[in-house]
C-alpha cells in the first residue's frame, strides 16, 4: 500500500501551529491581567494561566509532535482488483473500500499551505460515500486521478460490447 507524502508532517506541523495563536493571545491577556487585579484574586488567575499552559503544552504534544507522524505512518492507500481501498485511523483502524466503476466524481483539491509544500488531496465521490485521500505530492494526486479516470473508462467500453 502507498503512504502520503513525507512533506504531510510539514504541513500537518504548520496548519496545527496556526491553532496555536488563540491559547497563546489567551496566555498573554492572562499575564497582563495579573498586573491589573487585586492580589486576593491573584491565586484564580495563575490557576487559569496553568490551566491554559497545560492545555497549550498537550495540543503541541499531540498534534504539533505525534498526530502529524502517526498519520503518515498510518494513512495508505492502494488500487487493486478495481477497487480503491483506503486505510486510515490511528487509535480506531477504519478501511473503506469502493469499487472503482462506482466513481462519479474526482476532484483534486489544493489550500495556499498546500500549495507552498507542493501537495494536494484528492476526493472520489460515490452515490454513498466520498473518500478522501489527503496530502499527496501534486504530481501523484493528478497521476493518480488520471489513472482511475483510465480504469473507469475502459471497464465502460468493455461492460457495453
Amino acid at each position: 500500500m502507498k503512504r502520503i507524502s513525507k512533506s504531510a508532517i510539514k504541513y500537518r506541523r504548520v496548519t496545527s501551529s496556526i491553532y496555536l495563536i488563540i491559547p497563546i493571545l489567551t496566555l498573554l491577556g492572562l499575564f497582563v491581567a495579573t498586573f491589573f487585579t487585586p492580589e486576593n484574586v491573584d491565586f484564580y488567575l495563575y490557576l487559569s494561566i496553568g490551566g491554559v499552559g497545560l492545555l497549550t503544552l498537550i495540543y503541541i504534544g499531540y498534534y504539533i509532535i505525534a498526530e502529524p507522524i502517526l498519520t503518515y505512518k498510518y494513512l495508505r492507500y492502494q488500487i487493486e482488483n478495481g477497487e480503491l481501498i483506503v486505510e486510515q485511523g490511528i487509535f480506531t483502524r477504519k478501511r473503506h473500500v469502493a469499487p472503482l466503476f462506482r466513481i462519479q466524481n474526482i476532484d483534486v483539491s489544493e489550500g495556499p499551505i498546500m500549495r507552498k509544500f507542493g501537495l494536494s488531496g484528492i476526493t472520489f465521490s460515490t452515490a454513498s460515500e466520498k473518500l478522501y485521500i489527503p496530502e499527496l505530492e501534486k504530481e501523484e494526486a493528478v497521476a493518480l486521478r488520471q489513472m482511475v479516470r483510465e480504469i473507469i473508462r475502459n471497464s465502460k467500453r468493455g461492460s457495453s460490447v
